[in-house]
This record gives C-alpha cells, sequence and structure tokens, in this order.
C-alpha cells in the first residue's frame, strides 16, 4: 500500500507540474482501485471469520437480500427466520459489519432495517459463500 500512496504522490508532483500523462494517470488509478478492492474483500472475509456462525449466516442473508445497488429495507425478523436465529442475533451481525465500516444500518422501527452495503466487495463475498 505504501508504494500505491508514493505512486500517487509523484502522479501529484507531476500534475501540479503539468507533466503528468493521460496513460500514466489512467494506470495509477487502475492499480489503486485494484489495491483497495483487493483490502475491501479481505476485510469483509476478516469480519465473517470473526462472527459467530448464525451471526454469519444472519449477514449474508441480510446483504444476499439487498437489491443489486446493495441497499434497502430487511425485516430482522424475517432474516431470523429464514438461517435459524434470532432478530437480536440478526441485529448483532448488522451492528458488527457497521463499526467495521461495511454497512449503514438505520433502524426503521417495525417496518424494518434501511442497509446499505458501502463496501462493495461484501457483496460480491456474499454472493460466493452463498452459491
Amino acid at each position: 500500500m505504501s508504494d500505491l500512496i508514493a505512486r500517487i504522490e509523484r502522479a501529484e508532483a507531476h500534475i501540479r507540474a503539468g507533466s503528468a500523462t493521460p496513460t500514466e494517470l489512467l494506470r495509477i488509478l487502475k492499480d489503486v482501485k485494484a489495491a483497495l478492492a483487493s483490502r475491501s474483500t479481505r476485510e469483509a472475509e476478516a469480519l465473517l471469520g470473526q462472527l459467530t456462525e448464525r451471526e454469519r449466516r444472519a449477514l449474508l442473508e441480510a446483504v444476499r437480500r439487498l437489491p443489486g445497488s446493495g441497499e434497502g429495507v430487511v425485516v430482522a425478523l424475517a432474516i431470523g427466520a429464514a438461517v435459524g436465529c434470532s432478530s437480536p442475533t440478526v441485529t448483532a451481525a448488522l451492528r458488527a459489519a457497521e463499526s467495521a465500516g461495511l454497512i449503514e444500518v438505520q433502524s426503521l422501527g417495525r417496518r424494518g432495517t434501511h442497509i446499505r452495503v458501502l463496501v462493495p466487495a461484501l457483496l460480491e463475498v456474499a454472493r460466493r459463500a452463498t452459491s
């Protein structure tokens, strides 16, 4: 990661000096994007490794139920029934993912819980785990 930071800093210096080529900038952006995606996948997998089996299944089910955009409303009771755990277990899994910075969670009371995935790699990890 420090190599990427150094490349970004060099690119910034070239931009300020007016000597950066578009090809060079695109290559650096591509490298940064790949490094961040790889890091995000590792973070999502690390979180899943820290959860109990029931929490892991609950989180994966909640994410799997979201539309392709990675944002929507889920009902903890329905997720719990689908994976065989309680609503507090589902809530604990969502809070753990929120604490890890992978999702944003907002309770809507009896209407459910609004979830927004902040790290798209979580969607990929959930799809791989459930397929």
